[in-house]
């Protein structure tokens, strides 16, 4: 990211729990310049929806690690 931000999340405290990870999926519409877009939570934020097949993929290969690293731990 160009001009990174801190989030204002506590999943640092379920992460120390148990294993996971925090991710962010890019949806920046293509030509827009992501130093002027608008944040996420905003009336003005515009997302490129083409992203969502890929991050139904990244979510399902993720749980499919997963579900077959528990299997080998039985």
């Amino acid at each position: 990211m160009p001009n990174p931000i801190a989030g204002a999340e506590d999943f640092s405290r379920v992460l120390a729990e148990v294993p996971g990870c925090f991710l962010a999926l890019g949806a920046l519409p293509a030509g827009a310049d992501p130093r002027r877009a608008a944040f996420n939570h905003s009336p003005h934020a515009v997302f490129d929806d083409s992203v969502l097949a890929d991050g139904a993929a990244l979510f399902t290969e993720l749980a499919r690690r997963r579900l077959a690293s528990e299997g080998d731990r039985r």
